[in-house]
């Protein structure tokens, strides 16, 4: 009984204390890691689009070059309107896949900045608080419960 007075006290006096003073290193320790983890995969995100994205632009742009050194050779009126018609439309794949590129980047900044929005939002919602209300004391953190270990009992010497 003299425990259960004695954890309700700790919990209620000294838990809001000790939260107040480590929530903040905690959330400003999280923020940053959450920050970095983001910055990374926003970054490798871009990277892995834009590579892909420009390996097929460049070779639609290769194509483009071969059909037109393919048409200024061609003796035949018709086959050089073909490959003239062929370069043409190489190189505006080449032009879509820039577009393509440029809207990808623009829609995978949108979603890191909305997810990180998000985090921020849920982060600064989270702050911890006790719960003694009832016979077992919980940490609240974020809408999540979790009972706190008893005290261990005392030690007989």
């Amino acid at each position: 009984m003299i425990q259960a007075q004695l954890m309700k006290y700790v919990a209620t006096t000294v838990g809001p204390w000790l939260l107040k003073l480590l929530w903040p290193l905690i959330e400003r320790f999280v923020a940053d890691l959450a920050k970095d983890i983001f910055e990374k995969l926003k970054n490798r995100s871009r990277e892995a689009v834009q590579t892909h994205l420009e390996t097929r632009q460049s070779e639609a742009m290769q194509q483009a070059s071969s059909a037109e050194k393919s048409a200024k050779a061609a003796s035949n009126p018709r086959e050089k309107e073909e490959l003239e018609s062929s370069a043409r439309m190489w190189r505006e794949m080449a032009r879509q896949l820039q577009a393509d590129n440029d809207a990808l980047k623009a829609q995978l900044n949108d979603l890191m900045q909305a997810a990180e929005q998000e985090f921020d939002r849920k982060i600064k919602n989270g702050q911890p608080s006790i719960d003694a209300s009832k016979d077992t004391i919980t940490l609240v953190v974020g809408g999540q419960r979790t009972s706190l270990p008893a005290l261990p009992p005392p030690k007989n010497e």
